[in-house]
Parts: C-alpha cells; structure tokens; sequence
C-alpha cells in the first residue's frame, strides 16, 4: 500500500537532490581545503543522512568523532541502517532531540551539518541555534554548512514551491540573504555558497508519490486533495525543477 511506504523510500525514488549535491562536492573540497583535516562532526537535524552522507564520503576523511541529533526516532532508525551500510567503518553517537533543545554534549566540534534543517526551525529558533553553535558548540575557526531550500510561504515561485503552499505544509519559509545575516550577527563569516538545481519526478502521479505529500502534511491534507493540486500545478510535465544552495561559514 502507498500509504504503508516509507516516506524516505518515496523521497529517493523521486528527488534528485542528494545525486546532484554528490556532483557538486569536488567544488567544496576545492574551495574549502581544510575540511579534509576536520577530525570531529555533528549532524543537527540528521534525519536519515539524505545529504550528509554523501558530504561525510566525499568531504570528511579524517572525521572520528560523529554526533547524530535526530527527533524522529523512525528517521534515526533509518539513519543508523544507512550509516551501518555507507560508512560501516565510522562510528556515530545518536541523540533523539530536536534541533532547537538540543544543549550540546560539553564537547566541540571542527564541523557542523546542518542539512535540510532550516525549513523547520521558526526564525528565532534559527537565531538561537545559530548563536548556540557559535558561543557552546564549534571550535575555533569551526565551520558550519547548510544545504536550505529557498522557499516563500507568502509569495512562491515555481511549480514545487506552489505545491507546498496550496497544501499548506507545515514548512517555514527559508531565504539565503537572511540566514546568511543571521549567522553573521551570530559571530560567522560567510566563506562559501553553492546554488544547485535539483528535480523532482512525478512521473505518472502514482499514489506512491501522492503520499508523500500527504506524510509531509501530517495526514492532514487527503490524497484526492495532493492529486488534483499536483495536477494542476505540475501542468503534465515529467520533471519540475527547485533550486538549492549549499552554504557555509567559518566560526570567528
């Protein structure tokens, strides 16, 4: 049954982002060369290691030292069953808490990930954990990366972004100058940013895709309801692109 899918299994088949981010980190390792020295790394708002395991393969070598903060201990499940298959020679210590309660462990850091994160903090929550990564939780000259979808809530652009508003999914909206201002007052630099375009695939509109709208809403949107809003806005077309960046900031 659609509805019985793991909304992680539906988000690989159809999403392309985690493919093109992977393309696009020789870039990072070029324009960042002392993340290869990095030796310890935690992961805020893991889920199940979409982009950060891709990033961990090809970025962090060196890294001996993980943290895994995860809410959803379903996500952090599946992230344990991917780290175990990908990485079966790192170890990670996993936390079940939201990034925003999340203290810390008394340790620091050389780097922090936090990947597709943002979309789910508040904006003083942000500030908050921009200024707690600063002051509590990265060592000096520590770096912070970020991959954020841009997206308005009030005023969408795009195909995908119009989707997410009609339905009205519990997503926040995300601008890259913004956040780039709110961890400069933190105390960062902003030292890199990487736009990518990614797509997603509908394909025939399956039920299988449906539902993951209808996971994303909490269950709160109904299937009927995703498919008639797909329809119209993805207009018949086989592949709708979003955009994303990947942003970093070194710790001053």
């Amino acid at each position: 049954m659609a509805s019985e899918t793991k909304p992680w299994v539906i988000y690989d088949r159809y999403f392309e982002d985690a493919k093109v981010l992977a393309q696009c980190l020789p870039q990072v390792n070029e324009a960042i060369p002392q993340i290869s020295s990095a030796k310890s790394c935690v992961m805020i708002g893991a889920g199940y290691g979409h982009h950060h395991l891709p990033f961990i393969r090809e970025c962090l070598p060196n890294v001996t030292k993980f943290v895994a903060v995860e809410a959803e201990e379903e996500h952090m499940e599946e992230l344990k069953t991917r780290v175990a298959k990908q990485l079966p020679n790192v170890s990670i210590d996993y936390c079940v808490e939201t990034p925003e309660n999340w203290k810390g462990t008394g340790e620091r850091f050389d780097i922090a990930l936090l990947f597709e994160t943002l979309q789910y903090l508040s904006q003083s929550d942000r500030a908050a954990l921009f200024k707690r990564l600063h002051d509590d939780i990265l060592a000096s000259d520590g770096l912070v990366f970020m991959t954020i979808y841009p997206y308005s809530a009030q005023n969408p652009s795009g195909a995908f972004a119009k989707t997410l508003s009609r339905l009205g999914l519990p997503m926040e909206s995300v601008d890259v100058a913004e956040i780039r201002d709110q961890m400069v007052s933190a105390g960062f630099s902003s030292c890199y940013e990487l736009p990518f375009e990614s797509n997603v695939s509908g394909g025939e509109l399956s039920d299988d895709f449906m539902s993951l709208f209808v996971l994303m809403s909490g269950g709160s949107v109904s299937m009927e309801k995703v498919r008639e809003t797909v329809t119209e806005e993805f207009g018949g077309k086989k592949s709708i692109p979003y955009a994303l960046v990947l942003q970093a900031f070194k710790k001053q």
